[in-house]
């Protein structure tokens, strides 16, 4: 039961995230506690939206990596001008 309730506690939180990832037509993947999303945003406005979301529940707390290249559940993402690409880490 304390992954259910964890997931739905964590839907709730991450909803503004998914909304804003929708409209600007990005990717956003969760899986537990691990978070996979895309943005064109320029690093400051990432850097400031995660703090925001960081500060939003004491609860959880977020630590980032920024790069056009990331590890992710065992799958290596690399963004190739633009298009991602995946191989198995």
């Amino acid at each position: 039961f304390t992954m259910t309730l964890a997931n739905t506690y964590m839907l709730e939180w991450e909803q503004p995230l998914i909304a804003y990832q929708k409209t600007h037509n990005e990717l956003y993947g969760r899986y537990i506690d691990d978070v996979f999303m895309t943005t064109n945003l320029s690093l400051e406005q990432i850097t400031a939206r995660l703090n925001r979301a960081n500060i939003k529940d004491e609860n959880i707390q977020i630590s980032y990596s920024i790069g056009s290249t990331m590890e992710f559940l065992g799958v290596v993402v690399e963004n190739n001008n633009g298009h991602l690409t995946t191989s198995v880490f």
